[in-house]
């Protein structure tokens, strides 16, 4: 099996790591090797597919720390980083833990040691590079700090691990764009950020994933305390699968969250997202956003749930998901779902599926604008949707990007 692939792989402890984050690992690995594979029998794993993973042995990457950072604050080569163009409070968990400086507190969190699953742990053992990121109270920048994400570039079937910690102090504002490359070749990649925004503090964060043919799990989780702001924006393009838990908490009074994401899928590449967003205090807004657009025999996997908490009176909370088919062949499934428990509350949800507007594309064309320009004007215009106002983003330019070449 994949586990005990992985398991015989685990490099031995370099020197100067700390004794907790040393038992972490051997723990992360026990619980591996006995964790149960996901089958398409569990609901979460319903409509994509790991079997052709399962039947890979992926090898450890031997990468070699990256020379050359360009203009991005970190670069991750594999899984193994540098530090480019970065303020101070950006760091390297490789370099914390080789000076003794990541105290436990500072560590990542992962949820193996809490039932995770065979990829936590696969994480929780093997990542020990990533970025640490401590912003602190009242620092403000107007500048997109980038993190730049890409593998090593081999044919063989390989894996590679990362593990973030973010943190904004009170009433920061702090710019992220994670850029991640195409993955070539076949494997595993995963990415687990664990992520803290403090009273007052504004994080504006993009995600964008290009598309690949490793499988990429990613596990996000963010908190924000009372008064503080999330705006979130995801681009995905799909990978073999390319899979996303992300959880957002709301876990103080007069949050807003604001989330908007786009699958622009092509060939059999899989993108699937399972969303849990959590209203656990009162008077807290948020607004998710999605667009999916499938052609060929791809697959998006939609699975957004929202939670108010018993006590969390005032929320406002809209979740809405719209879906476009370019093929016959190609599939969406979305399930957005409301769970609520307090009385005040005003929400919604919704989703639907179809495609281009036969009427539309007519239009476009009669005013001489060609087939497939008018396929990508209306394209376009459908997926910025998820973004909002917010169209100079690094995920909505790259979405512009990617549709220009197409």
């Amino acid at each position: 099996m994949l586990q005990q692939t992985l398991a015989a792989q685990l490099p031995p402890p370099s020197a100067g790591w700390p004794a907790w984050f040393i038992e972490r690992r051997q723990r992360a690995l026990d619980a591996l090797v006995s964790a149960r594979w996901p089958q398409r029998k569990d609901e979460a794993w319903k409509y994509t597919s790991l079997h052709e993973l399962a039947q890979q042995a992926p090898q450890v990457v031997q990468a070699a720390v990256p020379a050359a950072v360009d203009d991005a604050a970190m670069v991750f080569v594999a899984g193994q980083g540098a530090v480019g163009n970065a303020p101070p409070f950006m760091r390297r968990l490789a370099d914390a833990l080789a000076s003794g400086q990541a105290g436990q507190a500072l560590a990542p969190a992962t949820p193996a040691a809490e039932g995770g699953d065979v990829f936590d742990h696969a994480n929780a053992a093997f990542a020990s590079d990533g970025a640490l990121i401590d912003v602190p109270a009242g620092y403000v920048d107007d500048d997109w700090f980038r993190i730049h994400i890409r593998g090593a570039g081999q044919a063989a079937s390989t894996h590679w691990h990362l593990a973030h910690r973010i943190q904004l102090g009170e009433g920061a504002n702090l710019r992220l764009h994670l850029d991640q490359e195409a993955l070539s070749g076949s494997g595993l990649a995963t990415i687990v950020s664990d992520i803290r925004v403090a009273r007052g503090a504004h994080l504006e964060l993009a995600w964008t994933r290009a598309a690949g043919d490793m499988a990429s799990i990613a596990r996000t989780r963010i908190e924000l305390e009372a008064d503080a702001r999330l705006t979130l924006h995801v681009l995905d393009a799909g990978a073999s699968p390319s899979r996303h838990d992300l959880t957002v908490v709301l876990a103080g009074e007069n949050v807003q969250s604001d989330v908007g994401g786009v699958f622009m899928l092509e060939g059999r590449r899989v993108a699937d997202l399972q969303f849990d967003l959590r209203h656990d205090s009162p008077n807290a807004s948020s607004n998710t956003t999605w667009r999916a657009i499938a052609n060929e025999r791809s697959r998006a996997v939609f699975n957004g749930h929202i939670n108010v908490a018993k006590g969390a009176d005032g929320t406002d909370a809209q979740l809405g998901c719209k879906s476009l088919l370019g093929s016959v062949q190609a599939e969406v499934d979305a399930k957005p779902v409301l769970e609520i428990y307090a009385d005040d509350v005003k929400c919604a949800h919704g989703a639907t599926v179809g495609q281009l507007d036969a009427q539309a594309l007519f239009y476009l064309r009669s005013r001489g604008i060609g087939l497939d320009q008018a396929r990508s004007m209306l394209t376009r215009a459908f997926a910025a949707e998820a973004f909002g106002e917010r169209q100079d983003s690094p995920a909505a330019l790259r979405l512009a990007q990617w549709l220009e070449v197409a």
